[in-house]
């Protein structure tokens, strides 16, 4: 997917939790990066979000999902 600046992005609670746990992996995380996009996909944790914030990006992240339909849909 284009990033869009400034609209914020989720995975689902599983895949965020699953995400984590890849990032841990450094080696086999930045290989994954740079085969789907080419650079690091960097983690900016948000240590107090706004109320809601995490679940409306959630959505927005499943609606361009649905609307892309595959990875590396532009």
């Amino acid at each position: 997917m284009r990033p869009e600046p400034g609209v914020g992005l989720a995975p689902s609670e599983r895949v965020d939790i699953g995400w984590h746990t890849f990032l841990m992996y450094t080696r086999d995380y930045a290989a994954f990066c740079q085969t789907v996009a080419g650079r690091i996909i960097h983690h900016q944790p948000d240590d107090d979000p706004a109320p809601g914030l995490f679940a409306r990006a959630a959505r927005r992240s499943r609606g361009r999902w649905r609307r892309c339909g595959r990875l590396g849909c532009r």
